[in-house]
């Protein structure tokens, strides 16, 4: 049985890296996508190769362009086989409070670009395969209460991306019923640090 092959992008640390681990020991491939944390994606990869029967590969890239998503995905395709499973992890944030007026045009463009638009781009590049094959999933990650749209003082730009992904991704669960393709979101709460890491005990 052929294996799926997963996109997480975001993935070198925190939920992405979680992610990773949890679909590598489902036995799906696993790649790695990150912009400046590459040390940390190559010892990710190391690990899962060297705990579970999975590839896996790191491909850097900045997913809040086109091209760069262009390239990520055609050499995946290339090194690993199509991805037909995309985890929408990685999600820019302006650590220092603000309100809106004293974004600049930057903060504010790649805010919207990587929480929102680069899923538009990654989507369009790999559904296509997805529809070819009827089978696809499709993971964006929101935060607590996103699809309330909440007002969130001094978080204006990534409240705006996150609660318009809500309707994207309601949108495309519908658009991509059809082709036996899933969209949907996880909005966990507000988890800080380390603790995006940390084991969850059920005793």
């Amino acid at each position: 049985m052929e294996r799926h092959t997963a996109l997480i992008t975001g993935s070198a640390t925190g939920l992405g890296k979680k992610t990773a681990i949890e679909l590598a020991k489902q036995g799906v491939n696993v790649i790695l996508n990150s912009v400046t944390s590459l040390g940390k994606a190559n010892e990710l990869k190391d690990f899962i190769e060297n705990n579970y029967p999975v590839q896996a590969i790191v491909i850097q890239g900045d997913i809040s362009t086109y091209s760069e998503c262009e390239r990520i995905v055609s050499s995946a395709n290339d090194r690993i086989g199509k991805i037909n499973i995309l985890i929408n992890n990685a999600g820019a944030y302006i650590v220092e409070r603000k309100d809106m007026v004293n974004y600049d045009l930057h903060e504010w463009e790649k805010v919207i670009q990587v929480n929102l638009t680069s899923v538009f781009y990654l989507a369009k590049l790999v559904i296509p395969t997805m529809r070819q094959n009827r089978w696809g999933r499709i993971i964006n990650m929101g935060f607590d209460r996103a699809e309330t749209a909440p007002g969130w003082r001094y978080r204006s730009a990534f409240a705006a991306a996150k609660t318009g992904l809500v309707s994207l991704t309601k949108t495309l669960a519908i658009e991509e019923s059809e082709n036996r393709i899933t969209v949907n979101m996880v909005c966990p709460g507000d988890i800080t640090g380390n603790f995006k890491e940390v084991n969850i005990k059920i005793e």
